[in-house]
């Protein structure tokens, strides 16, 4: 813990440090010095970047996944609920755990199926969205507060995006009359 005794005990590194040193010990079955780990990881990131911090979500989830390796479904209940908060990209990587412990949480009578259900379509909905459907929606929220400088802005990016597309096809139909090859997205030498 050299990194707490430069930066102090409360610095986001040393939550970084107790975080992966938490999922050593959840592989070596060490489970209640994980848990204690994972508990001052995710107190030093919320204090550190808020609750709705990525980091925190995703040292709440491994805490709700040692809990559910434990059996310990109502401890994973609450963290399980505020991951499902967050934002569509934090959520993804998470919604089949989150499905599961969610049925699990049902099976136990923790709480109802139509809860269950019910939290499962939010998971569903968030774990999908694309940014697209995300802009959409604020958009029409907005158009719907009546922000007539708001739809100027988004009428002018649409053009932009219209004439990079229009440039961007030109200059490939350039490229292929003048036989200059394409190099594909992550190709190199």
């Amino acid at each position: 813990m050299e990194i707490a005794d430069k930066t102090g005990s409360s610095h986001p590194l040393v939550a970084a440090a107790l975080h992966d040193l938490a999922s050593v010990y959840v592989n070596q079955k060490r489970y209640a010095d994980a848990e204690s780990l994972y508990k001052r990881a995710i107190e030093i990131r919320q204090t550190s970047f808020g609750l709705e911090h990525p980091s925190v979500g995703t040292s709440e989830l491994n805490l709700a996944g040692l809990y559910a390796l434990q059996g310990r479904i109502a401890d994973a209940l609450p963290l399980i609920r505020h991951i499902a908060t967050l934002s569509r990209n934090d959520i993804r990587p998470a919604k089949w755990f989150i499905f599961a412990l969610l049925y699990g949480a049902s099976a136990k009578n923790l709480i109802s199926k139509d809860d269950a259900i019910a939290e499962s379509w939010t998971v569903l909905q968030r774990g999908f969205s694309s940014s697209t459907g995300d802009a959409i929606s604020k958009l029409s929220a907005r158009f719907g507060a009546g922000n007539n400088e708001l739809a100027r802005l988004i009428r002018h990016d649409q053009d932009l995006t219209a004439e990079e597309q229009r440039l961007d096809n030109e200059l490939i139909g350039r490229r292929a009359r003048l036989r200059i090859p394409t190099i594909a997205a992550g190709d190199s030498d």
